[in-house]
């Protein structure tokens, strides 16, 4: 999945200028050593068409990697996908994509800016703490292109005499008396007296229990964490609890 915020009326002005059949999105990014998915890496001519792709490349540290949005004729992509399978290839990026630059006009369309390929847990975790920042917020939520979500109306958050919130993001209907710092905290989050969060995302309607210590610690929808509780990961390897758990 990528997280990217693109003008598409761009991308489509210069596939139609090109002529291509396929137009896929771009970015120039150092190459993870250790990938959760496949890298795909593009050979690109002075007119951004495709020439090659590679798929984790063990000898290149940067390169022009693709982003998993393209636009391509619905009539065309039928066509290819029916010829693929009834060859019995099945894999899209390996056998469409890679099939496709011989015989196509396929063409690179450079984004810009902020983007995130999240496929592992470590990716999900560093894309949410890049959110802290407060230039990548201005790249993805601007009035220019507007992002819509699912609305869930609530009270604001409720902060407690003696808690403490610093570099964090804290939705609506939370109630905080603990301590929260570089952390994103959803909707009608609980974190107890005398608990820290510090490096964490915690999903919405999770309870944090008094006196618990929290770092690099992912909890998806309605976690409960007991009181008293010490938990503690690292920014490459953060622990994650499974919705609905107790601890």
């Amino acid at each position: 999945m990528s997280v990217v915020n693109m003008d598409y009326q761009q991308m489509m002005n210069a596939h139609l200028k090109t002529n291509a059949d396929v137009t896929i999105c771009y970015r120039t990014r150092p190459l993870s050593k250790n990938p959760g998915g496949e890298q795909v890496v593009f050979s690109l001519d002075k007119n951004s068409r495709v020439n090659e792709v590679l798929i984790n490349p063990r000898t290149i540290d940067s390169a022009d990697c693709m982003i998993n949005t393209a636009i391509i004729k619905k009539d065309f992509l039928l066509e290819t996908v029916s010829d693929f399978v009834s060859r019995g290839k099945f894999d899209f990026t390996r056998d469409v994509i890679q099939g496709l630059v011989k015989r196509c006009n396929v063409y690179g369309y450079e984004v810009k800016g902020y983007s995130a390929e999240i496929d592992t847990i470590q990716s999900y975790f560093k894309a949410n703490m890049d959110l802290l920042k407060p230039e990548v917020r201005e790249e993805l939520f601007n009035m220019r292109n507007p992002i819509y979500t699912k609305v869930r109306d609530d009270m604001p958050t409720k902060y407690g005499l003696n808690s403490s919130v610093k570099n964090s993001l804290v939705s609506p209907g939370c109630i905080i008396e603990g301590e929260v710092e570089n952390s994103i905290i959803f909707k009608g989050v609980h974190i107890a007296k005398g608990s820290k969060i510090t490096n964490c995302i915690i999903m919405q309607d999770g309870i944090i229990g008094e006196n618990t210590t929290l770092n690099y610690v992912v909890c998806d929808k309605d976690v409960v964490i007991s009181p008293n509780r010490m938990l503690c990961g690292i920014d490459s390897y953060p622990v994650c609890i499974s919705k609905q758990s107790v601890v």
